[in-house]
């Protein structure tokens, strides 16, 4: 399902990375800056409505597209058709021999013109079992069943054959149970191995049919069997009230076999219609994922406006990185963060590594209808700047690459909007266990270069 966010007055009070994000009006006595923060608003509303409408799924953005090919706000949209729509043509060009279809029994829908078009799979991540490198498994928000569910697939032969499986107890198509019955997999579905080779699977879950959502949480299931079979899963954080909504979870398994969860708590305001903050926070399981620490604020009182977060761990200590807005800036500006603990995540000291230029002026927004958040020129496709950290297993060195767009037409100029054309970069920081080096550019060229990993 697509989800969308709003802008303030200012064109920028949402941007949430993962496959939902949401917007609402700034609240009195929040910091009332068209800056980096605003980026970072959590899933909400269609700006300046109420009504529950929020939710626009793949299915909307073809009807739409279908009925109004002009409206380039829809039909940028339209997942595999060419204008103009009416014709039941290919849709995507056969895979290349070095190519392997993971998606098994996937379902068509039809839209009003008889055409049909595979069902997406979309955040897809994926993992390698660290005893065994031919046990691959990846995971997505899969919508063949007309909704969008969490899913697994399982390879066990180095990624030439797969098996799908849908992950048990988290929707009720799937036997949910508990509170699952009403919140569902709601999307960022991330995955990890313990070093003995348990694979931990992590997602958002909420409820979507209420604004503002009443129902919000992250949640963690376990496999024993390299994917193949799964626990049911079990809730982290959860919150049932609309002041909140959880988004952008990570997980990570120290050499020690404890898993880590890390995620952005939106509070939201009354009902659900402001933005006052988004700290980054943090569970553990020592015990394979049965229970899971009260959650810890990783983030600090200086950064308020967070998201992206991704969690590592080596030699006894444990590193979170995210983005934030900078108070030195009046949160005009983003920076990439790095917390770290030597105390099991009980205390964080948090840095700000490297600037990062994802500010108002460095990107386009998508045009009107759109999903109202920052975009490449002539595309309606999300663009974010969250960090993605590896740490070596040998000797514990870092390093984080992220998307930024320095450099590019009027970018970092302090303009509340963007001109020129975009030809953004990946930016890389790497840690030696002792210093930061200085941010460098890893890639050439004029094309576009997004998420990065």
């Amino acid at each position: 399902m697509v989800r969308r966010d709003a802008r303030t007055l200012t064109r920028r009070l949402g941007l949430v990375v993962s496959a939902a994000v949401i917007g609402a009006t700034l609240l009195a006595g929040t910091t009332a800056a068209a800056g980096g923060k605003d980026r970072f608003q959590a899933s909400g509303t269609v700006m300046g409505s109420a009504d529950g409408s929020e939710l626009r799924t793949v299915q909307d953005f073809e009807n739409a597209a279908q009925a109004n090919p002009a409206d380039k706000s829809n039909s940028l949209y339209s997942l595999c058709r060419k204008a103009p729509f009416n014709a039941n043509t290919g849709i995507y060009a056969p895979l290349s021999a070095s190519e392997h279809d993971v998606i098994i029994g996937d379902t068509l829908t039809t839209y009003g013109d008889g055409s049909k078009c595979p069902n997406p799979q979309n955040e897809q991540n994926i993992a390698i079992t660290p005893k065994d490198s031919q046990n691959m498994v990846t995971s997505s928000n899969d919508y063949r069943y007309g909704f969008g569910a969490c899913w697994a697939y399982v390879s066990t032969d180095g990624g030439a054959s797969w098996k799908d499986v849908a992950m048990p107890g988290w929707t009720n198509i799937t036997g949910s149970s508990g509170v699952f019955t009403k919140t569902g997999c709601g999307g960022d579905p991330v995955m990890a191995f313990a070093p003995n080779g348990t694979l931990y699977f992590a997602a958002l879950t909420y409820n979507t049919d209420k604004f503002p959502r009443q129902m919000s949480g992250v949640a963690v299931a376990m496999s024993k069997d390299g994917g193949l079979t799964w626990s049911a899963p079990k809730m982290v954080s959860y919150n049932a009230t609309g002041n909140f909504f959880i988004d952008k979870e990570w997980i990570g398994v120290g050499s020690d076999g404890t898993a880590y969860v890390t995620w952005t708590t939106f509070y939201q305001g009354p009902r659900g219609l402001g933005y006052v903050k988004s700290p980054i926070m943090m569970s553990s399981s020592k015990d394979h994922g049965a229970n899971w620490t009260s959650p810890k604020q990783v983030s600090d009182a200086a950064h308020p406006y967070n998201q992206g977060s991704q969690v590592g761990a080596y030699g006894g200590k444990l590193y979170v990185a995210y983005e934030g807005s900078t108070p030195g800036s009046g949160y005009a500006q983003d920076a990439l963060i790095m917390a770290t603990s030597t105390d099991g995540g009980r205390t964080f000291t948090n840095k700000e590594v490297a600037r990062v230029y994802d500010d108002l002026s460095c990107y386009p927004m998508q045009l009107p209808g759109g999903q109202d958040r920052q975009t490449l020129t002539n595309e309606q496709f999300r663009i974010n700047s969250f960090p993605s950290m590896a740490i070596d297993p040998t000797n514990g060195h870092i390093a984080i690459v992220w998307a930024d767009d320095q450099g590019a037409g009027n970018c970092g100029s302090s303009d509340p909007t963007f001109t020129g054309t975009t030809s953004n970069q990946v930016k890389l920081v790497t840690f030696n266990g002792t210093s930061w080096s200085a941010t460098r550019t890893v890639t050439t060229g004029s094309a576009d270069k997004v998420y990065p990993a």
